[in-house]
């Protein structure tokens, strides 16, 4: 959607490419943000340069191996992420900045820091609601909510073209996955209103997913 509608709002580092011509002209790299390719694409857009999704891309990164890990890298991206939209805020409804002002940064907004601020109330509504048996129209709205989950990672396994029988996994995601999310997004808000700095919190590197390529036949040249 978002290359449909020349809104998109983060080029990730691990598998994005830039003009150095276009990164020279907004002043390089920005050392104030945690989520500099966030940070980098919004200078880009409101430039006004044009930024597309290629399909055929492809990436091999390796993921953190432990749930600490994994902690810090997404505490990181969170916080660096409202950084940047605090940096730019100037661009948010901002016809000047086109759809990415009016579409990207407003949806990114509320999608990615509005709607994951408040899940957790949604849930707890939810839950108080089935366990008392007082249906009404949030806990079906909730319910509803959770079906889409079930439609929307439908379509992404079938355009990936990965079995259908992975959507049972939402179930864990939303009783495991997701409250560590909540925890993320409900601490670099708090965090961000304090003004407190965070700290890069560098991911341990193990070595491993280049091993598994390398025994796979896979080479660096």
């Amino acid at each position: 959607m978002g290359d449909l509608l020349d809104c998109i709002t983060v080029v990730p580092g691990v598998v994005g490419a830039f003009r150095v011509s276009a990164i020279n002209k907004v002043g390089g790299f920005s050392t104030n943000t945690l989520a500099e390719d966030t940070d980098l694409t919004f200078a880009i857009k409101k430039a006004g340069y044009k930024i597309v999704y290629d399909q055929a891309a492809i990436a091999y990164t390796e993921a953190p191996q432990n749930y600490r890990d994994w902690l810090k890298q997404r505490y990181r991206w969170t916080f660096g992420t409202m950084q940047a939209v605090w940096k730019h805020r100037t661009s948010f409804l901002n016809p000047a900045h086109n759809n990415f002002g009016m579409i990207g940064l407003p949806y990114l907004v509320v999608y990615q820091i509005i709607f994951p601020l408040l899940n957790p109330v949604f849930d707890l509504v939810l839950v108080i609601g089935l366990i008392t048996g007082r249906i009404n129209l949030m806990v079906i709205a909730l319910a509803a909510y959770t079906v889409l989950d079930f439609i929307y990672a439908g379509i992404a396994l079938k355009l990936d073209r990965e079995k259908l029988f992975n959507l049972w996994l939402i179930i864990p995601q939303r009783i495991i996955y997701r409250p560590f999310q909540y925890y993320i997004i409900v601490k670099s808000f708090l965090n961000v209103l304090k003004g407190q700095w965070v700290g890069w919190n560098k991911l341990k590197r193990e070595g491993k997913l280049l091993a598994k390529m390398q025994k796979s036949g896979f080479s660096k040249t």
